[in-house]
């Protein structure tokens, strides 16, 4: 008997979960016409339409909803246990993801007693600030700053984070009055892991209107330019916590208030940590406690 065929029937699964060939072709990185011609192969081999092709639309036919539902579950698994098979291959292997702010600003000064306790672990790091399907990505944990848990993920809080204003000793001389209060031509620098600016106008009595402002895509860059003197920014306490030891920075006033965003350690919920990225998940909680 001959063997059904495999590759058409990934790209079958695929475009039914999306309904569509075109997601389904973007996913495999191939054409929807690659994706349409593995669904006639297998329609072939099958003896029977699996979807009903509108012109805007797919859907499954009675045929390809009952073949969905038994296969589907049967390729999760298989890809599930290729998944876990290559993390046994690779069991010194862990592969980090985490935004470049915090790579920069606290783990590269941390990671110094990490890599002494644990010396067989190949640490490998990605930095990105989204978060990522662990599948795909190879990324076994993502250190992510959330609003909430993402609810398709393990998330674990690292963290509550409270946000404060900050500038250089240099900046505090240029402009005495902001011990007083007094932000008159001050710049607020801006950035888009804690846009909470807005937050600390009551309680500051600050005047938007009146005040000049500088936009960064990156916390590490907008502390950066504060240590520089070009303005106040919000900082929170892990991110700043060297900066503010060594004195390139000091909090302006005591205003404080809980951060949007609090710092998580995410990782897939469908398969449980390897050894070594259960000791990196221990580490971070203890390292982060002494915060």
């Amino acid at each position: 008997m001959q063997s059904p065929p495999l590759k058409a029937i990934q790209y079958f699964c695929i475009a039914a979960q999306h309904m569509s060939f075109k997601e389904a072709a973007r996913q495999l990185s191939v054409t929807p016409g690659a994706v349409s011609q593995q669904v006639r192969i297998l329609e072939s081999w099958l003896g029977g339409s699996l979807f009903n092709r509108g012109t805007r639309m797919i859907s499954l036919t009675p045929l390809g909803s009952t073949y969905f539902n038994r296969v589907n579950p049967l390729l999760q698994e298989l890809i599930g246990v290729t998944h876990s098979m290559q993390m046994l291959s690779f069991s010194r292997s862990l592969k980090l993801s985490l935004t470049q702010s915090f790579s920069a600003l606290w783990l590269n000064s941390n990671l110094k007693e990490f890599i002494q306790q644990h010396p067989l672990i190949d640490l490998r790091i990605h930095t990105s600030s989204y978060l990522i399907n662990f599948a795909d990505d190879g990324s076994e944990l993502a250190i992510r700053y959330l609003a909430a848990p993402d609810p398709s993920l393990s998330c674990y809080l690292l963290q509550s984070l409270r946000l404060f204003p900050v500038c250089s000793m240099d900046y505090l001389e240029q402009f005495p009055g902001i011990r007083q209060g007094d932000f008159s031509d001050c710049t607020l620098i801006h950035d888009i892991l804690h846009p909470d600016w807005h937050r600390f106008y009551p309680e500051m009595q600050l005047d938007n209107f009146n005040l000049r402002a500088l936009h960064f895509d990156q916390a590490q860059l907008a502390l950066s330019c504060a240590e520089n003197g070009l303005g106040i920014t919000l900082a929170d306490q892990i991110l700043a916590r060297d900066a503010l030891a060594k004195q390139r920075l000091v909090r302006v006033g005591t205003h404080s208030l809980p951060a949007h965003r609090h710092l998580y350690l995410a990782y897939s919920a469908r398969a449980p940590l390897s050894p070594q990225a259960e000791l990196l998940k221990n580490w971070l909680l203890l390292k982060l406690a002494e915060v």
